[in-house]
């Protein structure tokens, strides 16, 4: 394994541990610790930054170049809201 492969193994691991923290969020609630008496926001902000971090060490290590696009982001934004109003109006969001 080479350092480009190591560092996609790990952002992988980082999202996974985003995902995990997101789950417990909806799981135990935003007031909810983990046995270290960690709270799951802070797990949250904690595994973001983690992710943020394997990202930038891409970025300054290999040829992988990942940078914000706000065009990217707008449109992700507006189709997400768009996915909120279906699940309303199909009484799967309230």
């Amino acid at each position: 394994m080479n350092l480009k492969e190591h560092l996609l193994q790990t952002l992988q691991e980082e999202c996974a541990e985003v995902i995990q923290a997101a789950s417990k969020i909806n799981r135990f609630g935003e007031k909810g610790t983990y046995p270290d008496g960690t709270g799951n926001i802070e797990k949250l902000e904690q595994e973001y930054n983690d992710l943020i971090a394997v990202v930038e060490l891409l970025k300054e290590n290999t040829d992988i170049r990942i940078y914000e696009d706000i065009r990217l982001i707008t449109l992700k934004k507006a189709k997400v809201m768009l996915h909120c109003e279906v699940a309303k109006n199909n009484n799967a969001l309230v």
